[in-house]
Formats: C-alpha cells, sequence, structure tokens
C-alpha cells in the first residue's frame, strides 16, 4: 500500500510543480508584454505593419522554434528507430541465449594421500 500512496503523493506534487511554474511563466509572460508594448514598424520589401514590440519578439520566438524543431525531427526520428532496433535485437538475443550449466566440484575419492588433515 505504500508504494501506491508514494506514487499518488508524487503524483500529486509533480502536477502542483507544473501548475506553479506554468503560473510564473504566465506572470513573466506578461510583465514583458506590458513593458515591451510600445509599437514598432516592420518593414519587410513592399509590405509595412506596425505591431507592439513584444507581440514581434514572441512572434520570432516561436517562429524560431517551430523551424528549430523541423529540422531536428528527421535526425530524432532515426535515433527513435535505432533504439527501437536496439531494443528489439536485445530481446531476441536474451530469447535465444542459454543458461550455462552449474558447474560442481568432482567428487574425488578420500585417500589416505590427498586427504586433508
Amino acid at each position: 500500500m505504500g508504494n501506491i500512496a508514494t506514487a499518488t503523493y508524487h503524483r500529486l506534487y509533480t502536477m502542483q510543480l507544473r501548475l506553479v511554474l506554468i503560473l510564473l511563466l504566465l506572470v513573466l509572460i506578461t510583465a514583458f508584454a506590458v513593458q515591451n508594448a510600445e509599437p514598432v514598424i516592420i518593414d519587410i520589401w513592399f509590405w509595412e505593419r506596425s505591431s507592439p514590440l513584444a507581440l514581434v519578439i514572441l512572434v520570432c520566438v516561436v517562429v524560431g522554434a517551430v523551424v528549430s524543431l523541423s529540422l531536428s525531427l528527421p535526425r530524432l526520428r532515426k535515433q527513435q528507430s535505432e533504439i527501437s532496433r536496439l531494443k528489439k535485437e536485445l530481446s531476441q538475443r536474451q530469447e535465444h541465449s542459454f543458461s550455462p550449466p552449474e558447474v560442481t566440484e568432482p567428487d574425488l575419492p578420500a585417500d589416505e594421500d590427498t586427504a586433508i588433515r
């Protein structure tokens, strides 16, 4: 019963910690947005737009994260398939492995010459 209670307590503690971290992150983002609310002009070739600085920065961060994730996905998929292949190979080797026979001491006749006194 102790293991179940410990696991439940750990799960509850983890959920509370996540909630606190999310609320802290939201407070920081809100403070960032309030402090950087002044409009900036974005001028790209023939397109011009005015947006709050906080929005521009957050959009750039999100776009950077998406690009970074999309560039790393092929490598992550390759690693996952390699892990799956190695786990399967390990499982097969464990199924086909045999345990060596137990080694026992041979029964020697007790001679007077070889007996331990």
